[in-house]
């Protein structure tokens, strides 16, 4: 019994390096998707293999219908909403999709999970922000073209089972122009404490430039006129219920929102007439608020070149992802402001800045950015690969701005989905066990899908 005892050890002693090759060799062929998140080098992926296809999901709408998800929120019970759009026939229209928690689609929404709205018949509507209300009702902004020559501000409200909600705006649809016969485009949205819906965007003022625009709606989807308000408003003027604001006679664009707790309103985006990352800050009433910036309401951040995401922590500090340039390509970037607009020293070198790259001389884009339960920062965008394709990137910061070395290699994780091919993040949320969902679209070769991705923590 010896003998053959020690035999067998023998034979599994020569197997083994064997047995690993082998293994090497199949996880190398079998890399699921491209770019940094495909290759045996690569660093972990954090995906969580119990969601979707090891842990990512596509979703098309439609025979040869180019899907792109722009926007997500996690429901309490943990299924997960995707906004974005779909061009389908001869125009888009925003598109919606519920996954139930395993990655699989809500065949109780919509129709086998799906739902598509148009505004204006012919003309393209893009949906870019999503916002679950106090009750369960799903609201989107994005834009809709009126006439394809201008658009406005474009808004839904949806039941829990993905039909129009009748008692929001016009059959569950709404439209606000700000300038007359310009581009609106509303990128982002926010549900304050009394059900009221703060969007935030752009709107080209018809002389020289886009501004920051503002719309705050009651729950019916009017306009509330208590916002920005003016006894000597002129019907369709930029008062009432909608506000424009210019930095310096520059290029503005707000890409992100969120409300304090005290009901001020902070966006986002890039301005000024260097297009450096921009913040404002209002009051509940819809006027700048002079405690914040200068004393002008404003804050311009030179060394970053735009805000796309914003997160407000436990402490009350301000913290803005998206991007700045360096003299090669372009990084994600992370500012921490302070509650009054500097810039919070204890934040990443002492400057309240951070940069992050991925792959060197290749472009990244911070998009989204969540806060976890611990502090940590979470950030989603994209990175490219090779200069021809891109992956999927997340990154965690703890609370001082370093990066998170227990999550993917160094703080960092890529993903691909289809080799060779372009993938973007466009949106983040943490579920109740702290799973990390990453929302966008990848690139198939033949056309566009919604694309999700779910990390473990």
């Amino acid at each position: 019994m010896k003998q053959k005892t020690r035999s067998k050890r023998n034979i599994r002693s020569l197997l083994l390096p064997l047995l690993m090759l082998l293994t090497i060799a199949v996880a190398a062929s079998c890399g699921g998707g491209g770019g940094g998140g495909s290759t045996p080098t690569s660093p972990p992926s954090n995906l969580d293999t119990s969601f979707g296809d090891n842990g990512k999901v596509v979703t098309f709408f439609g025979n040869n219908a180019w899907t792109f998800g722009k926007a997500m929120a996690v429901q309490d019970d943990g299924r997960i909403v995707v906004a974005g759009y779909a061009n389908i026939g001869t125009d888009s229209d925003f598109a919606l999709a519920r996954y139930n928690t395993d990655g699989t689609l809500d065949t109780t929404f919509g129709v086998g999970g799906k739902v598509t709205t148009g505004f204006f018949s012919g003309e393209d509507d893009r949906a870019s922000a999503l916002a679950i209300d106090s009750i369960g009702r799903i609201v989107v902004a994005g834009y809709a073209y009126v006439s394809g020559t201008n658009s406005d501000f474009a808004l839904t409200r949806y039941n829990t089972d993905g039909t129009l909600d009748m008692n929001f705006g016009g059959g569950g649809k709404v439209t606000t122009g700000f300038f007359s016969g310009e581009y609106d485009r509303a990128s982002a949205l926010a549900i304050d404490s009394i059900g009221r819906i703060v969007v935030a965007g752009s709107a080209y003022n018809g002389i020289e430039s886009n501004d920051f625009a503002l719309a705050r709606y009651n729950t019916d989807g009017s306009l509330d006129t208590s916002f920005n308000s003016s006894l000597l408003c002129i019907p369709n003027s930029i008062c009432n219920g909608k506000l424009a604001t210019n930095f310096n006679g520059g290029e503005d664009v707000a890409y992100g929102i969120v409300l304090q707790a005290d009901g001020k309103i902070v966006v986002a985006g890039y301005g000024d007439t260097n297009l450096n990352l921009v913040l404002a800050r209002y009051t509940t009433h819809g006027t700048l608020d002079t405690t914040f910036g200068g004393g002008d309401g404003l804050v311009t951040t030179g060394s970053l070149r735009s805000a796309f995401a914003l997160a407000i922590d436990s402490d009350g500090r301000i913290v803005a992802a998206g991007e700045a340039s360096n003299s090669t390509d372009s990084d994600f970037a992370l500012a921490r402001y302070n509650t009054n607009g500097t810039l919070d020293t204890t934040f990443g070198g002492g400057d309240g800045l951070i940069t992050t790259g991925f792959f060197s001389g290749e472009d990244d884009r911070a998009s989204a950015l969540a806060i976890d339960s611990i502090g940590r920062i979470v950030v989603a965008g994209y990175a490219y690969v090779s200069g021809t394709n891109s992956d999927f990137a997340l990154t965690r910061y703890n609370t001082d701005g370093t990066l998170d070395m227990n999550f993917g290699g160094g703080g960092k994780v890529t993903t691909g989905f289809f080799s060779g091919e372009n993938d973007s993040a466009f949106a983040l949320a943490i579920d109740s066990d702290g799973r990390i969902v990453a929302a966008g679209y990848t690139d198939t070769g033949p056309g566009y899908g919604i694309a999700l991705a779910r990390y473990l923590p």
